[in-house]
C-alpha cells in the first residue's frame, strides 16, 4: 500500500491527534524566555503574546456578531470557499477586538497543542515598542476574555511560522544598550542580572 493511500485513509481526528502531538513540545509559558535582544544581536524564535483560542471559539464569535464575510463582488463572493470566507472573517472579527480594547490586535497561528490560533497584543521582536504597562495589558486582556467568552490567560505562544533562531556578528555593546536591554527584561531575570552585575562589580 501506497504513502498516498494510507495518508488518505486517516480521518480527520487521527490528523488532529498527531498534529497536537507534535506540537506538545511547544507549550505555551507564562514567561518570555526568549526575548529580542537586538543590543546583542540576537534573533531568538518569533513568539507572540495573547490569548489562545479555538477554531470553534473563533466561528461562534463571528456568528454570534454577523461577522461572516461576504465579498462586494458576487463573482468573487461565489468562489469563496468555506476556509476562505472564515479567514476573511476571523480578521473582522480582530479588527472589532482591537476596537473594542483600543489596542490594535492581530490573529496568528501559533505551534500549539492546545490552542489552533492567537489574539495577539504584540511579540517578542516588538515588545520593546509596543508592550504595555502591567496594569493596561491585563484590562486588554479581560476585555479579550469577556468579549469571546473564554477563560485562556495572557501567555507567550511560538510563531508557527518560523525558522527558529538566527544570529548575527555580535558587537560589544555600550553601557546605554546594556541598561536598554535589562528594562525590556521580565521583572525575575532583570533582579537576577542586576544582582550579577553588582557581586560582579564588588570583586
Amino acid at each position: 500500500m501506497s504513502s498516498e493511500t494510507q495518508d488518505s485513509s486517516i480521518t480527520e481526528d487521527e490528523k488532529d491527534r498527531q498534529y497536537r502531538e507534535r506540537m506538545k513540545h511547544y507549550k505555551a509559558t507564562k514567561h518570555l524566555t526568549y526575548a529580542c535582544n537586538p543590543i546583542l544581536h540576537e534573533y531568538p524564535r518569533l513568539a507572540y503574546f495573547g490569548v489562545g483560542v479555538s477554531k470553534d471559539e473563533l466561528i461562534a464569535y463571528v456568528h454570534k456578531h454577523n461577522l461572516l464575510y461576504k465579498d462586494p463582488d458576487p463573482k468573487i463572493d461565489s468562489r469563496l470557499d468555506d476556509g476562505q470566507r472564515m479567514a476573511q472573517s476571523w480578521r473582522t472579527a480582530a479588527e472589532r477586538l482591537s476596537d473594542i480594547v483600543e489596542f490594535d490586535l492581530d490573529l496568528q497561528l501559533p505551534r500549539s497543542p492546545d490552542y489552533d490560533m492567537v489574539v495577539a497584543l504584540y511579540s517578542n521582536y516588538d515588545l520593546e515598542d509596543e508592550g504595555l504597562e502591567e496594569e493596561d495589558e491585563v484590562e486588554v486582556l479581560r476585555l479579550i476574555q469577556e468579549e469571546l467568552g473564554i477563560t485562556s490567560p495572557g501567555l507567550w505562544h511560538f510563531a508557527y511560522e518560523t525558522e527558529g533562531c538566527r544570529r548575527l556578528p555580535w558587537i560589544p555593546p555600550t553601557a546605554e544598550d546594556m541598561r536598554r536591554y535589562i528594562n525590556i527584561l521580565p521583572a525575575g531575570q532583570r533582579a537576577r542580572l542586576l544582582e550579577i552585575s553588582r557581586l560582579a562589580g564588588s570583586e
